[in-house]
């Protein structure tokens, strides 16, 4: 519940439609963190970006446990949501 509440807001607060702000998500970030460095630099103006800002990211973390057993309310919700930022475009 805690991640619905907590991402609801991004589009509750219209920052989905904000051009200060940019989507990144979390499992393409680290999944090819140089891939994403460029266009994350390039979005804030950050010169002198390289590969030596990404040396400590790695996949390790994602979907390293089973993700738990949810009501199905809760799931559907989530889903929902997370159907909501996949139609956005991300960093």
């Amino acid at each position: 519940m805690m991640w619905y509440y907590r991402n609801v807001l991004f589009f509750e607060q219209a920052l989905d439609r904000d051009p200060r702000v940019a989507l990144l998500r979390y499992e393409d970030w680290v999944g090819a963190p140089e891939a994403k460095l460029g266009s994350l630099c390039r979005f804030l103006g950050l010169p002198g970006c390289g590969p030596w800002m990404t040396r400590y990211i790695h996949a390790g973390s994602v979907r390293k446990t089973p993700p738990p057993t949810l009501l199905p309310e809760v799931e559907a919700a989530c889903a929902g949501l997370m159907a909501r930022f996949m139609v956005l475009e991300a960093l």
